[in-house]
């Protein structure tokens, strides 16, 4: 088997969407851990899919 054979990894694109979405979702302050939990991603990734998104012009409901 190779390295690129079994279910192809979800773009970083639709990764990016996603954590949008489940960021819209959430009413109340969430951990870190659980949204990489829920996406199915390291938490080193998650927060670098933040700096994308923040450097990209969005912003979290706090400002930050």
């Amino acid at each position: 088997m190779t390295p690129f054979e079994g279910p192809s990894p979800m773009s970083r694109a639709q990764r990016l969407l996603d954590l949008i979405q489940l960021l819209r979702r959430h009413r109340f302050p969430v951990s870190g851990a659980a949204l990489a939990e829920e996406l199915g991603v390291s938490l080193r990734t998650l927060y670098r899919d933040i700096e994308t998104l923040k450097a990209q012009g969005a912003h979290s409901a706090n400002g930050r």
